[in-house]
């Protein structure tokens, strides 16, 4: 079955489900809504077991099933959802009503191929694996953006192993800078050692990317520490990226990879689900 979808942050400000769900009623009747007691699964990022993509598919498959348009909880976001062609005109006036906070639009996606380009999951002792072994395909090296704002030279055979191409200093306190560099790395060995400390306060690697995409552009995703759109629009122009997103502390983190095919979303996705069958350090926190 088709659908249409809208994606929105439902942040602080962002639109939330039960205002959505406000609009369907008000717009489409109560009969689009869900039956009461009827509540649908909310894959949440504490929910590991589930986030898996036939999961994904079947509850998607499963609301439109129930009803023509549903709006719910999608990771940390909110998800308006529609059989495909019925509702573009509500949709349309839901996207312009909250442009602001619209992530994604996708229009007559079908659910065994999920249209999803951010993938969240969890690769501790294993973080940019999925960069070279499935993301790479068959070029000769990635990009790796370095910060190194720590203490200790441990990186320093590592880094001496990859080929530096720019170099950008930013204040930090009391007269001192810290240097970022962008690496391009030819050999799986040197990018897992320039990762091996990301659970660590002298983790010095931060976004990985393909070796042909433009350098500018990579030091905005470097910049944007939390967002989402910087990570996405990389993505559209080059084709995929790589970073951790960071919680409370050096050891609260987990991978954020986008791509502009779907099919390679999935791919990862599926690495690290496969991963995660085995080893703790992995688990799956959902696309969108």
């Amino acid at each position: 079955m088709n659908f249409d979808a809208l994606l929105f942050d439902s942040w602080i400000g962002g639109l939330k489900v039960e205002a959505a769900l406000a609009e369907i009623a008000a717009e489409l009747g109560p009969d689009a809504l869900p039956a009461p007691g009827a509540t649908l699964a909310d894959f949440g990022y504490a929910d590991r077991r589930s986030a898996d993509i036939d999961s994904m598919r079947r509850l998607l498959a499963g609301c439109l099933a129930q009803r023509p348009c549903h709006a719910l909880p999608w990771f940390g976001h909110t998800l308006v959802l529609a059989h495909a062609g019925k509702f573009t005109r509500f949709l349309d006036g839901v996207a312009q009503r909250h442009a602001a906070h619209l992530i994604s639009r996708y229009a007559d996606a079908e659910t065994q191929m999920l249209p999803f380009r951010l993938a969240s999951f969890g690769d501790y002792s294993g973080e940019s694996e999925v960069c070279w072994k499935i993301a790479r395909g068959d070029a000769a090296g990635v990009l790796v953006l370095c910060d190194f704002s720590g203490e200790g030279h441990w990186w320093r055979p590592f880094t001496a192993l990859a080929t530096p191409l720019q170099v950008r200093t930013s204040p930090a306190y009391a007269g001192h800078y810290n240097v970022q560099v962008i690496y391009r790395v030819d050999s799986e060995r040197v990018l897992s050692q320039l990762w091996s400390r990301t659970s660590h306060d002298d983790g010095i690697a931060y976004v990985c990317a393909p070796e042909d995409a433009d350098l500018e552009p990579l030091w905005a995703v470097f910049d944007d520490h939390v967002g989402e759109s910087s990570l996405m629009d990389f993505a559209q122009r080059y084709g995929w990226v790589y970073r951790q997103r960071y919680g409370g502390g050096a050891d609260e983190h987990y991978a954020r990879f986008a791509a502009k095919d779907p099919h390679l979303l999935e791919r990862v996705y599926r690495h690290a689900a496969a991963r995660a069958r085995s080893d703790s350090g992995w688990w799956l926190a959902g696309m969108v």
